[in-house]
């Protein structure tokens, strides 16, 4: 089931095979505190009420129901997990899962259960009925913790999502990968809670609630909601692996981070846009025009800044440079600027290093009634 399979011990616990209950069941009747459905068979065909079902959830679980059980009984809980009723005629089956201790019972007797696939035993008609894709509606404010302790928080402003780290260099794409799977995934079974046990591996805050992550296979991933007790599986979070900090940060995060540091020398911060090349992504477009429009940042690192935002022509980036034309004295950085906003309007006007401050000037507003009314 799923990659995990359903083990029997055999020792005391004994499941004695019979031949009589190998046919289909007419019936299945299932009781547990989540619910109480029966599974009805048509036809040819089961159903729950009106709704054509299959009975795969069950599948694993029916050697239970084709043979008689004759182990000893260790003691048991008070309820049962769930109780399900096989009937065919007149004659019925019944067996008692307790799947916390990994027993089940047939009233008297008791067979050992072990594998982490009995965790897929069906608690509610959801097994059988679906939903088959889930979503979290994820807020302005998305949070992940990790035993307790904040991993990466992320609040939205308009648009844009910002990390509450500002020093952590944010690998956006695997964010973006992260919150359209929080929106949308695929569910593929679902799990008794027991199945987490030992298991936790990070929460998702959002919205005011908490969705609780659980890695209950190699590419599974279990999914507790606020509203349910069970666990929904996933196979859409496959990407997260171990769901360690570098699957979040940026690829070329030394890089940004010496750029980013205006304490660096500037030779030092230039090199590090030179190891950028033509990369690049939304750490490197947000620490790039932070730099533009930081009037107190060094020219010369602002020059080779523009030059790399000039390999990326998009109109977000032509607004920064035009904007930081009101964030710089240095004559050189406004001619090299205003070369680099000719890609976008070519009968904008060059500043010249020979030019007095009133044409430096009377250039800027030019460059700016032309963004504004472009």
């Amino acid at each position: 089931m799923r990659g995990n399979r359903i083990f029997l011990a055999i020792g005391l616990s004994v499941l004695v095979h019979s031949l009589a209950w190998a046919a289909p069941m007419d019936e299945w009747h299932f009781r547990s505190k989540y619910d109480n459905f029966k599974v009805v068979r048509k036809d040819g065909q089961y159903y729950i009420g009106s709704s054509s079902v299959s009975i795969e959830p069950l599948k694993d679980f029916l050697p239970f129901f084709a043979a008689g059980i004759e182990g000893d009984c260790a003691d048991l809980p008070g309820k049962p997990d769930v109780v399900i009723t096989g009937k065919r005629g007149n004659t019925s089956v019944e067996r008692r899962f307790y799947l916390t201790i990994k027993q089940v019972q047939d009233g008297k007797h008791c067979a050992d259960m072990a594998g982490e696939g009995i965790y897929y035993l069906p608690l509610h008609r959801s097994w059988f009925v679906g939903p088959n894709s889930g979503g979290i509606a994820v807020g302005s404010n998305l949070k992940v913790t990790k035993e307790e302790t904040v991993f990466v928080e992320f609040n939205k402003k308009g648009d844009t999502w910002q990390n509450q780290d500002s020093a952590f260099f944010t690998d956006w794409i695997f964010f973006n990968q992260f919150v359209a799977a929080l929106e949308k995934h695929e569910i593929s079974g679902r799990l008794h809670p027991a199945a987490a046990e030992d298991k936790k591996q990070f929460e998702v805050i959002t919205n005011g609630k908490a969705y609780e992550f659980y890695k209950v296979g190699t590419n599974l991933w279990g999914i507790k909601r606020p509203e349910r007790d069970w666990l929904v599986v996933s196979p859409s979070f496959v990407f997260l692996l171990d769901m360690s900090t570098d699957l979040w940060r940026d690829r070329h995060a030394i890089s940004l981070s010496t750029l980013k540091d205006t304490t660096q020398p500037p030779e030092n911060r230039i090199q590090a846009v030179h190891r950028l090349g033509v990369a690049w992504s939304q750490a490197i477009k947000l620490v790039y025009h932070t730099i533009m429009l930081n009037p107190e940042d060094h020219p010369r690192v602002k020059e080779e800044v523009a030059y790399s935002m000039k390999k990326k022509p998009t109109d977000e980036n032509f607004e920064v440079l035009v904007k930081a034309l009101d964030k710089t004295e240095d004559i050189e950085l406004l001619a090299k600027i205003t070369k680099i906003l000719r890609i976008a309007n070519r009968k904008g006007p060059v500043i010249q290093i020979t030019d007095s401050q009133d044409v430096v000037d009377k250039s800027i507003r030019e460059w700016k009634t032309w963004w504004r009314t472009k």
